[in-house]
C-alpha cells in the first residue's frame, strides 16, 4: 500500500490461475488447490488426474465421416463414414449415443456408441452450425445460421421446438448445466450466454473478437475456453467473461473447434488440417496428434467426466411439465415451456395444442405464425422455391413425404379435398387444371381445354 505500512493480499486464483489445475481458493498471503468430484490431487499438491477406470479419448468430425482418436495420437480409428458435409457433433454419456449436424442433408442424426440405432431426430436444419446435448434435462439444442435463431427439443427431436434465441445466434454452441454459451458473426462478434430456458440473454465477451469459431467449458474450475479463427488465438474466462487470459496468441493458423479435458485442451485447425493439444494456461507442450486427409471440424473429449452428475429440477415427473421442462439461469429451478404451435395455459405447465395459426409460404420455407401469440416458426424450411400452398387437418402426420408427381411445368395454385382426400392444382405452363389422391394416385387431367394460364385455385367439398 501507498502509506508503507499495509499489505494487500494477492488474489493468486484470479491473476494466475494455472497455480492450481482445477480449483483454486484464495487465502491470505496463499492459496489452495482443490480437485473437483472423481479427481485426485497428485503429490505436487497442484495438478488433478481423474480416478475412473475410462481412458478418455478424442471423437472428431472430417465432413464425411467421424472419427476417434486416443488423447496420446496413437490409436486412430473410423466411427462412421458415408457422411456428407458433418459439422457439428456431440455425445450423451447416460445413452451412450453420438449425435451430429449434416448440413448437406439439413438433418440431425444419431447412433449408439457402438453404431447401431442410427436415426433421423430432426429434419430441415437449413444451416446448423452448433450443437449440444443437455445430458442433465435430457434436451438438444442447436444453432441455426440461415435462420439466426437458437433451438431446442427432446433429444429424439419432439417437441420441436422452441426458438429461444433469435438475432444472431451463430456457429458453435455450448452448455453449462445453468447456461447455453454461443459465438456470433454477426457485424459486431461476440460471445452471448442465456439460461437454457432462453431467458437473461446477455453477451459475455465482446471485445478483442472477430471470427470467434469453438466454444467449450471447463466443468471443473467453470471456465469458458474459445478460439478465434481470424486473430489466431485461444483464451479463457471466468463465466462471466471477467479475468481473460491467453493459451496462445497469434499462432494458430485456423482454430476451428476445441475440448478440455484435465490439463490439457485439444483443437482443431483447418489451414494445416490437424488435431492438436497442449497446456490449457499457458500452452506448452504442444503437440499435432493427427494430420488429416480433410479440414476437421468439431472434436470432444469423450469421458462421463465431462459431462458431470449434478440434480435436475426437471427430473421428477418432467417438471410437471407436459412438453419442454428446460433448467432456468442458475440451475436449481425449471421453466415450462411449449413448442413453437402449441399454446402456454394460465398455470404454465400444460400446453394445449392447436391454437389457429397462419401459414405462409416464404418462397424456401412455410412459416407459422401463432395466431393467440407472438411466437412463429418454420413449419418446412428446406425447400427450394415454394409457389402456392393449402393443408389437410392430419394431428398423426409427421415429416415431409414426396407424392411422385413429376412433369408439372408451372404450379400456381393448390387446393386440398379435406372430405374426398385429393388435391386439385393449377399448371400454367401446360395450361391444366389436374386432380389427384392425396398420396399421389390417379392422377386426371380434370380441365385441359379453354384455358389460359390458369393460377389461383379454391374447392368446396361440402358442396360438391
Amino acid at each position: 500500500m501507498s502509506d508503507r505500512k499495509t499489505c494487500d493480499d494477492i488474489d493468486e486464483c484470479s491473476k494466475t490461475p494455472s497455480v492450481c489445475s482445477q480449483i483454486c481458493e484464495n487465502t491470505a498471503g496463499s492459496y489452495v488447490c482443490k480437485c473437483a468430484p472423481g479427481y485426485l490431487r497428485e503429490p505436487d499438491g497442484h495438478t488433478c488426474r481423474q480416478n475412473s477406470n475410462i481412458s478418455p479419448y478424442l471423437i472428431f468430425s472430417n465432413r464425411y465421416y467421424l472419427r476417434n482418436l486416443s488423447t496420446d495420437g496413437e490409436a486412430y480409428s473410423l466411427i462412421l463414414q458415408g457422411l456428407t458435409s458433418v459439422m457439428a457433433l456431440d455425445f450423451d454419456r447416460v445413452d451412450r449415443r453420438l449425435y451430429w449436424i449434416d448440413v448437406s442433408r439439413r438433418v440431425i442424426e444419431r447412433m449408439s456408441f457402438n453404431g447401431s440405432n442410427r436415426e433421423v431426430v430432426v429434419n430441415g436444419v437449413l444451416h446448423g452450425e452448433g450443437l449440444a446435448v443437455d445430458w442433465v434435462a435430457r434436451k438438444l439444442y442447436w444453432v441455426d445460421s440461415f435462420l439466426d435463431c437458437l433451438k431446442v427439443s427432446e433429444l429424439d427431436g419432439h417437441s420441436l421446438s422452441l426458438s429461444l434465441v433469435q438475432q444472431n445466434p451463430n456457429q458453435f454452441l455450448w452448455l453449462l448445466f445453468r447456461y447455453v454459451f454461443w459465438t456470433d458473426w454477426g457485424e459486431k462478434a461476440f460471445i452471448g450466454r442465456v439460461g437454457m430456458d432462453g431467458t437473461n440473454k446477455t453477451a459475455v465477451i465482446t471485445s478483442k473478437l472477430e471470427w470467434p469459431n469453438g466454444i467449450t467449458i471447463d466443468y471443473t474450475n467453470d471456465k469458458l475456453y474459445w478460439s478465434d479463427a481470424h486473430l489466431n488465438y485461444i483464451e479463457y474466462s471466468n463465466l462471466d467473461g471477467q479475468h481473460r487470459h491467453t493459451v496462445y496468441d497469434g499462432n494458430l493458423p485456423h482454430p476451428f473447434a476445441l475440448t478440455v479435458f484435465e490439463d490439457t485442451v485439444y483443437w482443431t485447425d483447418w489451414n494445416t488440417r490437424t488435431v492438436e493439444k497442449g497446456n490449457k494456461y499457458d500452452g506448452s507442450s504442444r503437440e499435432v496428434l493427427v494430420n488429416t486427409t480433410h479440414r476437421p471440424f468439431d472434436v470432444h473429449v469423450c469421458h462421463p467426466y465431462r459431462q458431470p452428475i449434478v440434480n435436475n429440477p426437471c427430473a421428477v415427473n418432467n417438471g410437471g411439465c407436459s412438453h419442454l421442462c428446460l433448467i432456468r439461469d442458475g440451475g436449481r429451478e425449471h421453466t415450462c415451456e411449449c413448442p413453437d404451435h402449441f399454446l402456454t395455459n394460465s398455470h404454465l405447465d400444460f400446453c394445449a395444442g392447436n391454437p389457429p395459426v397462419l401459414l405462409l409460404a416464404d418462397n424456401v420455407r412455410i412459416r407459422r405464425f401463432n395466431l393467440s401469440s407472438e411466437q412463429y416458426s418454420d413449419y418446412v424450411d428446406n425447400a427450394e422455391h415454394i409457389q402456392a400452398l393449402d393443408y389437410l387437418w392430419d394431428p398423426e402426420g409427421e415429416g415431409l413425404t414426396d407424392l411422385n408427381l413429376r412433369y408439372i411445368a408451372n404450379p400456381e395454385g393448390i387446393a386440398v379435398d379435406w372430405v374426398g382426400g385429393h388435391i386439385y392444382w393449377t399448371d400454367s405452363g401446360t395450361n391444366r387444371i389436374e386432380v389427384a389422391k392425396l398420396d399421389g394416385r390417379y392422377r386426371k387431367w380434370l380441365i385441359y381445354t379453354e384455358l389460359d394460364q390458369p393460377a389461383a385455385i379454391v374447392v368446396n367439398p361440402t358442396l360438391g
